[in-house]
């Protein structure tokens, strides 16, 4: 009998969890995201591990990488995180000088207009 109330829990709160679109990035962010994507995309190729291998050891959805990869969508900060782990990569040697760079340029043209 525990083990059906137990099942039972598990298979409403599987019915209430919605599936959640990832959101499409705003022309405003889309050179910083593509630029993080790109980075992603180097580190996983100059590793030779490909985007499969990477997203069943990290547990990301293939689809939701490849679209990080590409820029195409807000990723998650978990799903960042998992990608740097991978490639044992602190967050801090992840965004160097050039980055930097990049985002304050960008963001400062975001308050200008």
């Amino acid at each position: 009998m525990h083990i059906f109330i137990f099942v039972l829990t598990i298979i409403i709160m599987a019915d209430n969890i919605k599936y959640k679109r990832p959101k499409q990035v705003a022309p405003e962010h889309q050179e910083i995201i593509s630029e993080i994507g790109k980075r992603l995309e180097g580190l996983r190729k100059k590793r030779g591990t490909s985007a499969a291998f990477l997203c069943r050891v990290s547990n990301i959805s293939r689809n939701s990488y490849r679209q990080m990869e590409k820029g195409e969508i807000y990723f998650s900060f978990e799903n960042f995180l998992k990608v740097l782990n991978f490639h044992k990569i602190p967050i801090h040697n992840f965004f160097d000088k050039n980055f930097e760079k990049l985002l304050s340029v960008n963001y400062f043209n975001i308050f200008l207009r």
